[in-house]
């Protein structure tokens, strides 16, 4: 049961951040250049933004 458990928590986990990621996605700068916006999202995703 413990091994259950603890997927569980990994996969809530998993999911929080999948949601924080495709939010952030659809949060961005309408006019920012294809090639900035991948490292646009990393950086928010890695609390490296000051905005």
């Amino acid at each position: 049961m413990a091994d259950i458990e603890h997927m569980q928590e990994r996969l809530a986990q998993s999911k929080a951040q999948l949601l924080k990621a495709i939010e952030t996605m659809k949060h961005r700068p309408e006019d920012m250049p294809c090639d900035e916006r991948p490292q646009w999202v990393l950086e928010r995703l890695r609390g490296k933004s000051s905005d």
